[in-house]
């Protein structure tokens, strides 16, 4: 099963990768300082692409990205440069070393024929003497390679390099470059270089430290900082997939996928390659427990980053390139009003599903479902007759702090957002957040308002409908008890209608059982 099928995942980190950023194009450095100790160098090409070399503890030695810089191989002799030269410097001798390219949020691992014998064999080998290795184009579209990168030449044909032993381990410390001595232009020019070619976790902590840097400034740049922090080290979250081989524990996206018997290899790093073990492992994560994570790991991280924005000048404004669209971006105070209150509106999801019994054997569920006995399939009928508090209240209190988070935050910022936008003279085609995105910031407006006067005062028209969402967060609705409120199953299909369609009197209009297209014992709304 691929992992992209985990919809309680995806579902999150979907809504949070919302942007990278691209920059001016550097090496990155690598392992020593001022080039006492003697080493070699690796040189090559690529299609745009951050390149990193790792030694044998799994830390980086040496990188460069080619973010920003004209194309200036020739791979193809046709005397038109189609790829970007890239240098590895400072490579320590004696040591085996592992080179990766990231690119689109996707880490690569170099393999080569170390034989050679026409077989790919391994991505590890060592500088024996000083010397430089020419890898020529490192292609990471090779057919029947997918999820790798192979060099036109293998290293090995330098006399003075030796081939490795096979190291299939992405190691942790390759999102973990070397921050120190950098300023805060340069910390934000690295950071967006990294964005470029999707390296999030390197960005984040690029970003991170430049918020550090950065201390009580006011100035544009530190806003930068501040905004970009906000950015990645949400969307970070979604890219932690490496193992910290502890499966004891769910702090990481990593530590859910090593639950879920996920191998511990070179696509480890490549949402494309990532496959969930057939069947799902016994102790693979429950329902509670997944409601933990977002409410332990993701939650924190979401209060830092409207943290982040708190502290953002109503003047801030920086323009970068976007890496998911390839175009520039722009984005000002509108974009910061706008996610604020965005983070704000999923801390009150988290608390909201925190606030309900979500707790479900997935593992059994699916592969009863997946295996070749058609007899103990579990149905949703099965599901729900036999786990009678499911979707039952829990914690009302949660409910509250969902409230808190809508009513104080979330959607002031919104309609502040609006009201930023519109305000706005210049061209709008290059900025993050639209008046396309938002619609008809009037109609939008309304709405806003609509919804925080039923949160707070009650039975409120919003849009076509009307709602009472002071009930819904005030007192709370237990969709099993003291009656069942989901509308009867016959296997999966629904088989009649809502018991209450108004929900305990949370949705007073429109009518939730309107049972006319076609009129056949079912709500319209789940046909």
């Amino acid at each position: 099963m691929n992992i992209r099928s985990l919809a309680l995942i995806t579902m999150i980190f979907s809504l949070l990768l919302v942007a990278g950023c691209g920059g001016g194009g550097n090496n990155n450095g690598g392992g020593g300082g001022g080039g006492a100790a003697p080493g070699g160098a690796v040189n090559g090409a690529v299609a745009g692409t951050t390149v990193i070399a790792v030694d044998d503890t799994g830390s980086i030695v040496a990188s460069d990205d080619t973010s920003d810089r004209p194309v200036d191989v020739d791979t193809d002799n046709d005397m038109v440069p189609d790829a970007y030269s890239f240098q590895l410097a400072g490579i320590p001798l004696n040591t085996a070393i592992r080179i990766y390219l990231i690119h689109d949020g996707a880490t690569y691992p170099m393999y080569y024929d170390s034989e050679p014998d026409g077989i790919v064999d391994t991505n590890v080998f060592m500088l024996t003497a000083e010397t430089t290795v020419d890898l020529g184009f490192v292609d990471i579209a090779v057919p029947g390679m997918e999820g790798r990168s192979i060099p036109q030449f293998n290293p090995t044909e330098n006399m003075e390099v030796a081939a490795g032993i096979l190291d299939p381990v992405i190691p942790a410390g390759i999102n973990e470059p070397d921050t120190s001595g950098l300023t805060l232009n340069q910390l934000i020019n690295r950071g967006l270089d990294a964005l470029a070619d999707g390296w999030v976790l390197g960005a984040r902590t690029y970003f991170e430290e430049a918020v550090n840097v950065a201390g009580g400034s006011t100035a544009n740049n530190a806003d930068t900082a501040r905004f970009m922090f906000a950015l990645t080290r949400i969307a970070a979250l979604g890219f932690d997939t490496l193992s910290d081989q502890d499966s004891s524990d769910m702090n990481r996206l990593g530590d859910i996928l090593d639950r879920l018997g996920v191998a511990n290899d070179d696509f480890r790093a490549n949402w494309d390659l990532i496959d969930i073990a057939e069947p799902m492992p016994a102790d693979s994560p429950t329902g509670n427990e997944y409601q933990t994570f977002l409410y332990d790991v993701v939650r924190p991280e979401l209060i830092g980053a409207v943290d982040n924005l708190d502290a953002i000048s109503a003047g801030f404004n920086k323009n970068w390139n976007d890496f998911i669209s390839g175009s520039q971006t722009e984005s000002d105070y509108g974009d910061v009003l706008f996610l604020r209150g965005s983070y704000k509106s999923m801390l009150a999801s988290i608390a909201t599903q925190m606030a309900y019994d979500l707790d479900a054997d997935i593992d059994e569920i699916h592969n009863s479902n997946h295996d070749l006995d058609l007899n103990n399939n579990i149905t949703v009928e099965n599901f729900v007759t036999n786990n009678t508090v499911f979707l039952g209240l829990a914690d009302t209190t949660k409910l509250m702090e969902a409230k808190n988070y809508l009513t104080a935050s979330a959607l002031d910022d919104f309609d502040a957002a609006i009201d930023e936008i519109v305000a706005e003279t210049d061209d709008q085609l290059d900025d993050l957040v639209t008046i396309d995105m938002i619609g008809d910031p009037t109609l939008a407006k309304q709405k806003i308002a609509q919804v925080k006067e039923s949160i707070l005062n009650g039975a409120t028209t919003v849009g076509q409908g009307m709602l009472d969402l002071k009930h819904f967060f005030d007192d709370g609705v237990d969709f099993r008890s003291p009656s069942d409120l989901l509308p009867p199953f016959n296997g999966n299909k629904v088989a009649g209608l809502f018991p209450d369609p108004t929900f305990d009197q949370v949705i007073l209009q429109p009518d939730m059982n309107e049972d006319t297209n076609p009129p056949d014992g079912i709500p319209d709304i789940l046909q």
